[in-house]
């Protein structure tokens, strides 16, 4: 795959980023936020499991790329579901 920590450093710090910033302005919870950086610490507890050997396979790199796609369709979903209370539409 020929990812280097730096991608993969870059990664966790966008998700991270959008995290603070979406809690910041008011468009997460607090509870949200929580739960998201609970996931994204699952992520990095991951990450050092996979670095333990000294080396990152590709199959361990894309499935901590696809941890961090989950994290960003979680916060989606609750900036989508906070968008819909907002205005007074109807949530499932």
């Amino acid at each position: 795959m020929g990812t280097s920590d730096d991608d993969l450093t870059a990664r966790k710090q966008r998700v991270q980023n959008r995290i603070d910033s979406d809690l910041s302005s008011g468009r997460i919870t607090e509870a949200q936020a929580n739960a998201l950086r609970s996931a994204l610490q699952s992520t990095a507890e991951l990450e050092q499991r996979f670095r333990s050997d000294g080396i990152m396979k590709d199959r361990e790199i894309t499935t901590l790329y696809r941890q961090w796609d989950r994290i960003m369709g979680a916060l989606d979903g609750y900036l989508s579901r906070n968008a819909r209370q907002a205005t007074g539409l109807r949530t499932r």
